[in-house]
């Protein structure tokens, strides 16, 4: 972009000692600018969210690169998702600078810190020397640097490095300047390698904004041929060519990891996530709120954004200076930069507010849907860095002309002041920054996990609990965790990323509740072997309630203890054979079906051996029965809950089809039923099976349902679950997505039958007993739907089915306090054991029954608390276990525990003894028990000896 007004200011070259005091100057102006972060570099951050994010992802490169670089991307988060860090962005560009500091440092924090200043300087630099060649002015290039460097564009989007990152963009449009311009093949040849060279390293530090980079590219070539056509012709088509081959060799390891993720999770975002994250006109007057001119304007805070675009008053009026009297004709390119990046910033369509109607369609449109890569982006309004580049350079073009009269030095103090007077309006210190540790603060547990011979996966808990990730305390203490992580290098299937696997989601949901059975399913399947418990983290009354769930899992076994955080091995998944799925077909958005295949289980985890099986789909067509078969694998787990396999289903197979699946291995076959029958009209509930018609505490309920939904009415659908006894009165409930995970969103069409699966997990404590799933429909809404199940009328919950939790078969527990009895009821009812304990107000009783043969009455049980006398002090009669378990459902062996609370005695009562017994209603007729050779009504036994006397 020479200039005959450059050429006649700099025949003799650049001048080197000029550069280096513009690197002093952008040096010193860095420290001011991000001050006070010079005095934290070691440990401070932005916040705990992305930079900590970031700070991980630059330690797992150069970790990962030293020891396996050919598994780069097989990251530690996400476990066993293979490519983890191509969840985000992977930062390898930045990663290259940021290894020799890291090595000799052995601090993320500094390391980070150091990368992040350095972006400012070379941004402001390389931006300096881009501005310098197209205005052939000294010193009007410090005003560009400025702009693109240290703008609130800038500062708003600080916490995110790789768009800090942002010195390739200049630097790319410099050497193909250079190239089109150098006279000699050498030049030209080495300026384009450079520029290949700056495109790769931008690419690679930020995906973001080596994508801005094409439509700029492109914009760059039109305006070099239309304003200097004399270079065009097949050697720039073959350099070109050469160059793009170079450049897609070296990217292509980089970027496969992200295109194998996009086709095989469907990592992009849609046209709405563009539209919504996309900057508005407004954007470009707001300020961030640490500004020191602007912080307090009614914009920066009412429009509280990251998107804070403001070019800045100086900037503006250098800008129009520099369009209105520059006198080169490169300024119109600078416009044309501009330009570009505010219409691109917009996104798909113009909105005047955020949240507000799209009212005309914009080009970035076309980049969306028609240029690989630009799915993928959210936050579009990032583009506004586009167009401070360009009225930066504009900018320059002012300064130049401001300055062309004056004397050299004149006007290099000139431009210098300019420079100046645009840095202090954009000046935003001290900006908000959050302590982190120091690699000698790390807390203890991570130096214990670092040292431990087993390195199998490991969860934190608790980990993010937001579904929509709506709490930024939840967000940022997973980004301190995976912070923490680079000491020891663990995996673990939790994460903090911009993408989030499927599986991601599920553990999500279950971790809310942990422990529960479906939670240590989940995990165990999953090949966790570690938990580690923060309680601090919990709050005081939660954490009595996860610490006390937490012994009542024998496969939960504390191993180590650091103040308040816990670490618990959890053991592996029992051996099994894989039993034969169920199969239902959902329809998917684009028209297509999905077969899923679906294993219940309500019990333990298993560890099934992994099987080809052979799906077989049936459907009929005018010429007869068409059948294709595909082949898909067996899952190697089945969790406590729902084990899902989905497979698509061939394009012509419709809703109606039959599917069929066959294992060989173990020699079963399984085939679907044909789908319920729509209602007329309405929200309705087509079929619904219990999994579990008899299940044991500890283990899961299990529900399959199908659903009729309005159609185009969104996937935002919950169910509110309720696990209800026999006298109504809920024990557990649970609130979960109506469309599972396994099946992304965008593939889920509500209209047609849905089928869903859901699980609820018993926990330890859960009485034995018949029990009732209700289930209550939550539209996208958040209120209850009326819904029908029958022919009757539609209702807001329904009680779908019932099953029977029976009590695990358990040894007597060790107590010195249990009394052993050996009292034989008549209906074959032995009365085992009973202890007792003294509570602030009352007596608590507990009873070991056992049934030595099936039992077809129902028993009540009595337990008076009688005097030495004989007179009644207390009493409590009920069916077994608090009304939940009656006599009926009782399997032979299985031991039942039967607790009974009594009034405390008055103080000083003495010979107090139990007497225990059975009857029948309503003849209250007291069934006869035998005692060794005696024959009575009741067994007694003295409370002395069951509890502990003051």
């Amino acid at each position: 972009m020479t200039t005959e007004q450059g050429s006649a200011r700099h025949p003799g070259g650049h001048g080197w000692r000029h550069h280096i005091l513009a690197i002093a100057f952008f040096a010193v102006w860095t420290l001011v600018a991000t001050f006070p972060r010079l005095l934290h570099l070691a440990d401070h951050v932005d916040n705990w969210g992305d930079p900590l994010l970031n700070t991980w992802a630059l330690a797992w490169n150069v970790h990962q690169a030293l020891r396996d670089p050919l598994h780069l991307y097989d990251a530690n988060i996400f476990y066993p998702h293979r490519s983890a860090l191509a969840f985000s962005e992977s930062l390898v560009g930045i990663s290259v600078f940021a290894a020799p500091v890291l090595l000799v440092s052995g601090s993320p924090v500094l390391t980070y810190n150091l990368m992040l200043l350095a972006a400012f300087f070379a941004s402001g630099f390389t931006t300096y020397l881009l501005a310098e060649r197209m205005t052939g002015s000294r010193g009007s290039g410090l005003v560009a640097g400025m702009v693109f460097a240290f703008g609130f564009h800038r500062i708003g989007d600080i916490s995110h490095i790789q768009t800090m990152t942002a010195q390739w963009i200049p630097l790319v449009l410099l050497c193909v300047d250079h190239y089109w311009g150098a006279p000699g093949e050498t030049g030209r040849t080495r300026y384009l390698a450079l520029a290949a060279a700056a495109f790769v390293l931008q690419m690679l530090s930020s995906f973001y904004l080596g994508l801005f980079l094409v439509p700029l590219l492109f914009l760059q070539f039109i305006w070099l041929a239309a304003t200097r056509p004399g270079r065009l012709g097949w050697r720039l088509g073959r350099h070109l060519l050469v160059a793009a081959a170079a450049v897609g060799l070296v990217l292509w390891p980089f970027v496969s990891p992200y295109l194998t993720l996009r086709a095989s999770l469907g990592l992009e975002r849609s046209l709405e996530d563009a539209t919504g994250a996309a900057a508005v006109p407004l954007n470009y007057l707001v300020a961030p709120q640490a500004s020191l001119l602007y912080g307090q304007s009614a914009l920066a805070r009412l429009l509280s954004t990251e998107q804070t675009l403001f070019p800045g008053v100086a900037c503006l009026a250098l800008a129009a200076a520099g369009l209105r009297r520059g006198r080169d004709r490169q300024r119109i390119f600078a416009a044309l930069i501009a330009v570009t990046g505010f219409v691109l910033s917009l996104g798909p369509g113009l909105r005047l507010t955020p949240g507000g109607p799209v009212l005309v369609p914009l080009p970035y449109y076309v980049l969306h849907q028609f240029v690989p890569g630009f799915g993928a982006i959210r936050l579009v309004g990032r583009l506004g860095l586009v167009t401070m580049l360009g009225l930066g350079l504009l900018g320059s073009f002012g300064t130049a002309a401001l300055t062309s009269r004056l004397s050299s030095w004149t006007a290099r103090g000139v431009s210098v002041g300019l420079a100046l007077l645009v840095g202090f309006e954009y000046l935003s210190t001290p900006l908000p920054s959050r302590a982190i540790e120091r690699p000698d603060q790390v807390p203890p547990v991570y130096h214990w996990l670092a040292a431990r011979p087993d390195h199998s996966p490991l969860i934190e808990l608790p980990t993010i609990e937001d579904r929509w990730f709506g709490k930024a305390e939840e967000l940022e203490r997973q980004g301190r965790y995976q912070y923490f992580s680079t000491f020891h290098w663990r995996t673990t299937p939790s994460g903090y990323s911009g993408f989030y696997p499927q599986s991601f989601w599920t553990l999500l949901r279950l971790m809310r509740d942990f422990p529960t059975p479906e939670a240590l399913g989940w995990l165990r399947c999953a090949d966790v072997r570690q938990v580690v418990l923060h309680g601090d983290a919990y709050g005081p009354e939660r954490w009595a309630v996860v610490h006390g769930r937490a012994a009542s899992y024998p496969e939960l076994v504390p191993v180590a203890t650091f103040g308040a955080t816990e670490v618990y091995s959890l053991s592996s998944p029992e051996p099994g054979t894989l039993p034969a799925p169920r199969l239902a077909l959902v329809p998917s958005a684009d028209g297509g079906t999905v077969a899923l295949l679906a294993w219940p289980n309500g019990g333990v985890p298993l560890a099934v051996p992994p099987e080809p099986l052979t799906v077989t789909f049936r459907w009929a067509t005018p010429s007869g029965i068409a059948a294709e078969t595909r082949s898909v694998g067996s899952p190697s787990c089945l969790a406590t809950g729902w084990s899902v396999v989905p497979v698509r289903a061939p394009a012509e197979v419709p809703a109606a089809a039959r599917v069929e699946v066959a294992a060989t291995a173990s020699g079963w076959r399984a085939a679907s039923e044909p789908s319920p029958a729509a209602a007329t009209d309405g929200v309705a509930l087509l079929s619904w099976w219990l999994g579990t018609p008899e299940t044991h505490v500890s283990g899961a309920a299990l529900l399959q349902t199908t659903w009729q939904l309005p159609p185009h009415s969104g996937d935002a659908w919950s169910l509110a679950s309720t696990i209800r006894n026999d006298y109504g009165r809920a024990v557990v409930q649970r609130l979960e997505p109506l469309f599972p995970e396994f099946l992304p969103r965008r593939e889920r069409a509500p209209a047609g039958p849905n089928p869903t699966f859901h699980a609820i997990g018993l926990p330890p404590g859960t009485p034995p007993g018949r029990y009732r799933w209700c289930a209550q429909l939550l539209g996208p809404s958040g209120a209850a739907v009326p819904y029908r199940a029958t022919e009757s009328t539609p209702l807001a919950e329904q009680c779908l089915g019932q099953f029977r939790i029976a009590s695990a078969l358990a040894a007597l527990p060790e107590s010195p306090r249990l009394v052993l009895l050996d009292g034989l009821f008549a209906p074959g009812l032995h009365l085992r054991g009973a202890l007792a304990a003294e509570e602030s107000t009352a007596t608590r009783v507990v009873l070991y029954w056992q049934a030595i043969q099936p039992v077809t009455e129902e028993y009540v049980v009595f337990v008076h608390l009688v005097d030495a006398r004989g007179n009644l002090v207390a009493q409590h009669d009920d069916v077994p276990v608090e009304g939940g378990y009656p006599t009926s459902l009782w399997e032979p062996g299985e031991l039942v525990a039967d607790p009974h609370t009594l009034p405390r005695p008055e103080a000083g009562s003495a010979g107090l003894r139990l007497r225990i017994g059975l009857y029948t209603r309503p003849s209250l007729a007291r069934v006869g028990v035998r005692m060794g050779e005696q024959w009575s009504d009741a067994v007694e036994v003295p409370l002395s000896g069951l509890r502990k006397v003051p």
